[in-house]
């Protein structure tokens, strides 16, 4: 089996951070306008912060959620290939 990705890893190790602080940072704006809608009033903008809230929301639980399966991908991968190693010197 082959790279699931191509080039450099530090690339993508920046890619995938940028891309969580975007989502993090857009959670915790969408926060800041709901709090914001008390003082300011809730027209034109409760909508869109409850949106861009739950959307950034669901993202975040889907990242955590997909952490246990990329370790658990990554271990089998790793036992298949010292599995394969062992094999090998035999």
């Amino acid at each position: 089996m082959g790279p699931i990705t191509q080039g450099s890893r530090i690339g993508v190790l920046i890619q995938g951070s940028i891309s969580t602080l975007w989502i993090i940072g857009g959670l915790v704006l969408g926060i800041i306008a709901l709090v914001a809608t008390k003082k300011h009033g809730r027209a034109g903008i409760f909508g869109k912060a409850l949106a861009g809230t739950c959307i950034n929301g669901l993202f975040i639980l889907l990242m955590l959620l997909s952490i246990p399966l990329i370790v658990f991908s990554a271990k089998r991968a790793a036992e298949a290939a010292q599995q394969q190693q062992m094999e090998q010197k035999k």
